[in-house]
C-alpha cells in the first residue's frame, strides 16, 4: 500500500485518512462500536464507517 500526495507534505505534518468503510446492512448494532474512531481531532466523524 502507498499514499500518493497531491501536494508537498511538510516534515512532521499530521496525515489524516478517512477510511469510509462499509459494513453489510444486516450487521449487528453492537458490532458498530468496533469502528469507533478515537483520533481525538476536532473534525473527527467519530467513526471509521462511511457516513450514511
Amino acid at each position: 500500500m502507498y499514499i500518493e500526495a497531491t501536494r508537498i507534505i511538510k516534515v512532521g505534518e499530521e496525515l489524516l485518512i478517512d477510511y469510509a468503510l462499509e459494513i453489510p446492512p444486516k450487521a449487528r448494532s453492537d458490532s458498530l462500536s468496533e469502528y469507533t474512531c478515537r483520533c481525538g481531532t476536532r473534525r473527527c466523524h467519530g467513526t471509521m464507517l462511511r457516513p450514511t
